[in-house]
């Protein structure tokens, strides 16, 4: 009777503290993914994963166009190493027309991935140089010279649902923030006649950022639209676009003061 009562016991009190502690569901995080413009290719495999599963993404381009790169959280640019998996699919003409992206679920890697895609007929235009400054009446020389602090920048420029991103740390001097004068980055325009700029710029020194987005009528001779927070100015002449942020910011913990965000491209069609 007593051996009885004793297992009735182990059943009714214990056991389900092991089932407790020892059966705890894994967490879960959501991934979400999207394409930077939908007419050009599709991506799939958004959903929610275990931690520790491996999650498959897969982009697949559209007839006359080619996917160019995975982004993670629209600002950080992924590339095959251990943490990331990457086997690309080319085409008859050396295009990528397909691209698996691979990797272990865990907290940190949760949130939205986006594929990046081109297409065959566009016109072009190159980032040749962009920078800070607080004074516009003097180019400033671009010479990347002493280092007093640095900003960490992530700008992405979207024309229509095509994205490009540009990341750098930028030194800053005397009020200056350099950009060196060569670029890889290329700027995607065509007959929609629009770019985003979306930029964020964080001061290293001191905890301060800024971030602001907005659509430029690029084919417009001059334009200038007043934001809340800024305003921004686009130029075009032969081929040639310049754009100008003004915006209010705290450096290194002074009064804040006006700067200005400037980049310049050069079409490579002109």
């Amino acid at each position: 009777m007593k051996k009885k009562l004793s297992l009735f016991l182990l059943t009714l009190f214990v056991l389900p503290v092991f089932a407790f502690f020892g059966c705890e569901d894994l967490p879960s995080w959501d991934i979400t993914v999207s394409s930077s413009w939908v007419n050009a290719g599709e991506v799939v495999g958004q959903g929610t994963y275990d931690e520790g599963e491996t999650v498959t993404l897969t982009a697949t381009a559209k007839p006359n166009n080619n996917f160019i790169a995975w982004v993670f959280q629209d600002s950080t640019l992924i590339s095959d190493n251990e943490t990331f998996k990457i086997v690309n699919t080319q085409n008859s003409q050396q295009e990528i027309s397909k691209s698996t992206l691979t990797f272990t679920m865990s907290k940190e890697r949760q949130g939205n991935y986006t594929a990046v895609f081109d297409e065959t007929y566009m016109e072009y235009a190159k980032l040749t140089n962009f920078y800070i400054t607080d004074n516009l009446t003097s180019t400033p020389e671009l010479d990347m010279g002493t280092q007093e602090t640095t900003f960490n920048s992530n700008i992405s420029i979207r024309q229509g649902e095509k994205t490009v991103f540009i990341q750098n740390n930028l030194p800053l001097k005397n009020n200056v923030l350099f950009a060196p004068t060569e670029f890889d980055q290329i700027l995607y325009l065509s007959t929609e006649q629009h770019i985003i700029v979306s930029a964020n710029l964080q001061n290293s020194y001191a905890a301060r950022t800024i971030d602001f987005r907005t659509t430029i009528d690029v084919f417009s001779n001059t334009a200038k639209t007043e934001m809340e927070g800024y305003s921004y100015e686009v130029t075009y002449s032969e081929g040639s676009y310049k754009i100008v942020f003004e915006f209010d910011f705290n450096i290194n913990d002074s009064d804040s003061k006006t700067y200005y965000l400037i980049l310049n491209y050069d079409n490579l069609n002109k």
